[in-house]
């Protein structure tokens, strides 16, 4: 979660939001978490923006693997965790995404990214001796009753975050009885209520930021992965964030891949599950509206 350029390129964003429906001020405000912009629109309630931004930044810093004394910091440090019960919940949605992705979906590749030099400023094509002893090891994460283990693995939970913390903003707006409301964090967008929206889907080898496609979004979530935000070259060769789990080496199917679907959360682990594996996984989630570039 800590990708500098990724983050001051979203100030660009992956796309931009027109409403479709009738003419109503929004509520607008925005801050700063987990090294990005969350943008917020409510049409109805006033919510002051200092109670949305604490509440989601007690469980931005626990699923930060950097931060030390985190949830996810613990995990690896001492490779078991009783953890609370969303923690919980997390994981075993993201073993089972894990199952469902073929594989696709990984959140067991921290160390993969460490050999890659993600994050950071180090980036380089490993030795393919450390490939090779990674991808040997049987990485293994496990949920119990309350307790969380691991093993032989890095856990990094950067594949899911945005679209985990989306839902928890979505819930407590709706707690605090905001049902209208359009969510922009970094480029994954979320909305509810009667509203209708158009999304512009960023041409990711246009670097003035056009769009390729326009879709339209009403009551689900759209979240995008791709190889142009957090990437870097070596002998003219474009290496990116998004690793294949199979090989070790950053996914080339695709510049860009988006995934609609009713759960933010969801969309998110799609749209990466979608980038590694490609079109052979729109079977297997036929309610997903999926667009690759």
């Amino acid at each position: 979660m800590r990708y500098k350029l990724f983050y001051r390129l979203s100030l660009i964003l992956l796309l931009f939001v027109l409403s479709c429906s009738p003419a109503q001020k929004p509520e607008m405000y925005s801050f700063f978490l987990a090294d990005t912009f969350f943008s917020v629109k409510t049409y109805e309630g006033n919510l002051p923006n200092t109670e949305l931004e604490a509440h989601l930044r007690k469980y931005a810093d626990q699923i930060d693997r950097f931060k030390k004394g985190s949830l996810v910091w613990k995990l690896n440090n001492e490779g078991h965790l009783d953890a609370p019960v969303w923690f919980c919940s997390l994981i075993e949605l993201c073993i089972e995404m894990n199952k469902e992705t073929k594989g696709a979906f990984d959140i067991t590749l921290g160390e993969l990214s460490d050999l890659w030099g993600f994050p950071g400023d180090d980036h380089h094509v490993p030795a393919p001796e450390d490939l090779k002893a990674f991808l040997a090891k049987k990485r293994i994460i496990s949920v119990e009753a309350n307790e969380v283990k691991k093993e032989n693995c890095i856990i990094d939970l950067g594949a899911v975050g945005k679209g985990f913390l989306l839902e928890r903003a979505e819930e407590f707006l709706k707690e605090n009885g905001i049902n209208t409301y359009l969510l922009n964090f970094g480029g994954n967008v979320s909305c509810s209520g009667n509203r209708k929206y158009r999304v512009g889907l960023q041409d990711p080898r246009d670097s003035s930021g056009s769009y390729y496609k326009v879709i339209k979004l009403h009551n689900n979530a759209v979240s995008t992965s791709g190889d142009y935000q957090r990437y870097f070259f070596e002998r003219d060769k474009r290496y990116c964030h998004i690793f294949d789990p199979l090989t070790g080496y950053p996914a080339t199917g695709y510049s860009s891949v988006s995934v609609i679907c009713n759960s933010a959360v969801l969309s998110d682990i799609l749209s990466t599950a979608f980038f590694v594996a490609g079109e052979s996984l729109t079977g297997t989630f036929p309610d997903a509206e999926t667009y690759f570039k």
